[in-house]
């Protein structure tokens, strides 16, 4: 299998962890990862620091099993390591593909 054929595997595999609008995803984010992305955006005149998403994005050209995301997220179980979730309607015009919010 070439590089252009791992990428593109591997960019089918992470698409569409979610969908929803945009004033949704900033007012009630769903997705782990969704949330560690807007947790890690700076804020002017903010005191804290940063928050970083531990781990490294994954490797498109060999994406790992299960959900893209497991090897970062901080609420991966077993379930999360070896099967792709499945979209999961998770509120009014929000769909996502997640475990934790599968299983809910």
């Amino acid at each position: 299998m070439g590089l252009f054929d791992k990428l593109k595997r591997g960019l089918q595999k992470t698409k569409d962890i979610l969908r929803t609008d945009v004033r949704d995803l900033f007012k009630a984010p769903r997705h782990p990862y969704t949330q560690a992305l807007l947790s890690s955006i700076p804020r002017l005149g903010a005191k804290e620091p940063l928050y970083a998403i531990p781990g490294q994005p994954p490797d498109l050209s060999d994406p790992p099993a299960g959900c893209a995301f497991h090897p970062r997220c901080p609420y991966a179980w077993e379930q999360c390591r070896v099967a792709e979730p499945p979209e999961t309607n998770a509120g009014p015009h929000h769909l996502a593909r997640c475990w934790m919010l599968h299983s809910a």
